[in-house]
């Protein structure tokens, strides 16, 4: 395209020196001028039509828009309407387009601002060429060619042997100044050519340094796009996280509450229950009497059991494992005390099993002493004292037994289990027995800790699925 610039400038020079005609259809250089201009305008609406941005690209191509204007064509018809002399004037006209053939030489003329000096270049020969041409009484196409010769060899009388000598003060101004202008842009041409030329060794390294600017910034504003899209996806995160906060917060306290409610229908379920239990003083249960038979070491004996007492329905399997293990354990005879004795049948079978000594057996639950006594009765066990008794509150302080027998209410608690085992030695005489059935998942590792800890020794004396019998002796 540059190449084609060149030679549509020289043809337009060409033609304001009358050496060429490109204003005749019947000229082969109207013809070659306007294949030039054709190029260019299909170059130019070729590249609008691939534009994204159809602004951006107009003002960013203005000499391109302007090396197309058909300058020519726009004559020849005023010439075929008889307007031949509103036409030689049109064709100043063509000086823009010269403008804009420059303007697409702008790679070689934007060095030092050259581009900028050929504008003034045009323009003020331009002018000039309209001075001399009215001053001097000139054609058109006469003026312009002198104005050129003039600014470009310092003097028309170098080139031509026909000068025009100004007759008038304007036109000798006009003569001075075009000199002083050659002098200017000849020096500047030469300059800007040869900075040209050096410089253009080095266009393959300076266009892939802006090949790399471009791409580096094409970068960056991917970079800032893709910024903004993660501080807008990130908004949309926190208002989704807020949102999730703030139903996931509803959410907890409304199981809060309804764990809350149900705490306090379980709390009060266990309070009614309780009162129901067989470590209730008074069980709110409704009677449901049983008679359970029980035969161990060749004694027999009978128990009736009711609703609200420990193991209504048969002999506690714990409370049988201790009975097998006392027949054979030695003791001071000094009377047995049975510790939450329910319906009575571990004191019972002691007081079967040792005529000899009186057994005392202990509970807070009413229905369960009442059931003791009758099974006393029912089995014709005299040698019993069956009373009330939280613990050992009840129990003369200064009554001491020789053996104390438990089956601990696991149910009631740690407090009132620990208050039973460690309670017994204030009413053991010296050498006194202490035996406790426990199931190891429900302390029996913390009730064996317990006992030797204040008794000074604790002794497993059986044990039959997970059932421990454990023996501690007052020294």
């Amino acid at each position: 395209m540059a190449t084609l610039a060149v030679i549509s400038i020289a043809l337009i020079i060409l033609d304001f020196a009358a050496v060429i005609n490109i204003n005749s259809p019947t000229n082969k250089w109207y013809w070659i001028n306007n294949g030039i201009l054709i190029i260019f305008a299909i170059d130019y609406f070729y590249r609008l039509f691939k534009s994204e941005d159809k602004i951006q690209f107009f003002s960013n191509n203005i000499f391109d828009l302007l090396s197309i204007i058909p300058v020519s064509v726009i004559s020849s018809l005023m010439m075929l309407m008889n307007m031949a002399n509103i036409g030689l004037y049109f064709r100043i006209i063509r000086l823009v387009r010269l403008a804009g053939l420059f303007g697409k030489l702008r790679h070689i003329l934007h060095t030092d601002g050259i581009l900028y000096v050929f504008y003034f270049s045009i323009t003020f020969i331009m002018l000039g060429s309209i001075a001399i041409s009215i001053t001097e009484h000139i054609s058109l196409d006469d003026a312009f060619w002198w104005a050129i010769t003039t600014a470009s060899t310092v003097g028309y009388g170098d080139i031509s042997t026909s000068t025009i000598s100004p007759h008038t003060l304007i036109g000798k101004i006009v003569i001075l100044v075009m000199i002083l202008v050659g002098v200017a842009v000849m020096g500047m041409v030469t300059s800007s050519l040869t900075a040209y030329f050096v410089r253009k060794k080095m266009w393959p390294k300076r266009d892939k340094n802006s090949d790399d600017i471009r791409l580096i910034l094409k970068k960056l504003d991917n970079l800032e796009e893709q910024n903004k899209n993660l501080v807008q996806q990130n908004k949309k995160m926190e208002e989704q996280i807020q949102n999730l906060q703030q139903k996931h917060d509803a959410t907890k306290w409304t199981e809060f509450k309804n764990w809350l409610e149900k705490k306090k229908v379980r709390m009060r379920k266990m309070a009614k229950d309780k009162n129901q239990m067989y470590f209730a003083t008074n069980p709110e249960a409704a009677h449901d009497e049983h008679v359970i038979d029980y035969h161990v070491n060749d004694i027999d004996l009978k128990f009736t059991t009711d609703a609200g007492v420990f193991s209504k329905m048969r002999v506690d399997y714990g409370s049988g494992v201790l009975i097998k293990a006392i027949t054979g354990l030695q003791f001071p005879k000094n009377n047995i005390l049975d510790v939450g004795t329910g319906y009575g049948p571990i004191g019972l079978f002691a007081a079967k099993f040792w005529p000899d000594q009186t057994v005392d057996m202990i509970d807070v639950n009413e229905r369960g002493l009442a059931l003791a006594k009758k099974n006393a009765t029912l089995n014709r066990i005299n040698n019993v004292n069956i009373y009330a008794s939280d613990v050992y509150e009840s129990v003369e302080a200064d009554k001491k037994f020789g053996l104390i027998l438990t089956n601990p209410p696991i149910r009631a608690g740690k407090k009132v289990v620990s208050e039973i085992l460690a309670g017994a030695t204030n009413h053991l005489v010296t050498g006194g027995v202490l035996v406790v059935v426990i199931q190891k998942k429900q302390g029996e590792p913390s009730a064996r800790k317990l006992m030797k800890e204040t008794y000074g020794n604790c002794e497993i004396l059986g044990r039959d699925k997970g059932y421990y019998i454990l023996k501690s002796v007052k020294k």
